[in-house]
């Protein structure tokens, strides 16, 4: 099982790449490229961080009732 924090951290760090790359661009639509890249990267680690939640949830529900 993969590991939705470890993920959404590697989300994290994308962003910062794709915006460092729409700085040194110099056509206008290829910039705006970037940056929607890096949006869905943002999105996508925020998924995965509710994604988390929701299963670390789950697993503390289950333990409440093993015990």
């Amino acid at each position: 099982m993969h590991d939705p924090f470890r993920k959404a951290d590697r989300y994290r760090k994308e962003p910062v790449k794709c915006y460092e790359l729409a700085k040194s661009c110099s056509p206008g639509f290829l910039r705006d490229c970037y940056r929607r890249v890096a949006l869905q990267y943002l999105f996508t680690a925020d998924g995965e961080l509710k994604l988390a939640e929701s299963q670390s949830n789950i697993i503390s529900k289950q333990e409440g009732l093993d015990t």
